[in-house]
């Protein structure tokens, strides 16, 4: 089907078109074409997001300055989604079996939404500021770093949780969805996971340091020895 709508983009009759296995490869190669798994749609930067970048950088850094902010004081907080079942999209399985049946609880869109606060040291000050919209992935500590090692420890979790024997069922034999405290202690440990060099490294790959981000390294000044680890706060 593929083959036959690339034909047809290049205007070859489709009467006329024949093409093996062989030839398609071939095809492929020279034309720079690949089997590629579905994605979900990536985030996308705005047309003039260096500009929003550096002006954001400029307005914290000044403003930093101005209420004589260590670096180490600013908090980032954001609300991400967990799922109630976190199915992985391949598995290992016999060769050539048609039905390919995952574990799960046939609850995967079922979700809960979790808040999570980060900041290098305990002493957080209060200014409330908004990253400007569509500029997350590169403004916000959380996205920047935190949240995909955060994520990979909640399926970590859920697997282990999977692989209990002693799961309640239902009539129908299916495994009961996890229960909101069950995903609370997922997300606990998960955030107990996150190590402070990622949360430090966060906040300065975001460079709200006074070398910005296109200027030398930024630091986070004002780190302090034996102050308690960076853990989630309630909004």
């Amino acid at each position: 089907m593929k083959a036959l709508e690339v034909a047809r983009k290049v205007d070859i009759d489709r009467a006329s078109f024949r093409a093996s296995r062989g030839w398609m490869d071939e095809f492929m190669r020279r034309q720079g074409f690949s089997l590629r798994r579905r994605t979900s749609i990536c985030h996308k930067l705005p047309a003039d997001f260096e500009a929003k970048l550096v002006a954001y950088q400029k307005f914290a850094i000044a403003l930093r300055k101005e209420l004589d902010f260590l670096l180490g004081q600013i908090g980032n907080a954001d609300e991400t989604l967990i799922w109630f079942d976190l199915p992985m999209n391949y598995t290992v399985h016999d060769t050539g079996d048609r039905q390919v049946v995952l574990k799960t609880t046939v609850h995967e869109k079922q979700r809960v939404t979790v808040m999570l606060c980060i900041t290098v040291i305990a002493e957080l000050r209060s200014r409330l500021v908004v990253i400007p919209g569509g500029m997350t992935s590169v403004l916000q500590p959380l996205d920047v770093s935190a949240n995909e090692p955060f994520r990979a420890a909640i399926r970590v979790q859920y697997d282990k949780w999977l692989s209990r024997n002693d799961l309640p069922r239902t009539p129908s034999g299916n495994i009961k969805k996890a229960s909101p405290f069950e995903v609370a202690k997922w997300v606990k440990s998960a955030w107990d996971a996150v190590s402070p060099s990622i949360v430090e490294k966060s906040f300065k790959k975001c460079c709200l340091s006074r070398a910005g981000r296109f200027g030398g390294r930024c630091s986070v000044a004002g780190r302090r020895a034996g102050r308690p680890r960076p853990g989630p706060r309630r909004a």
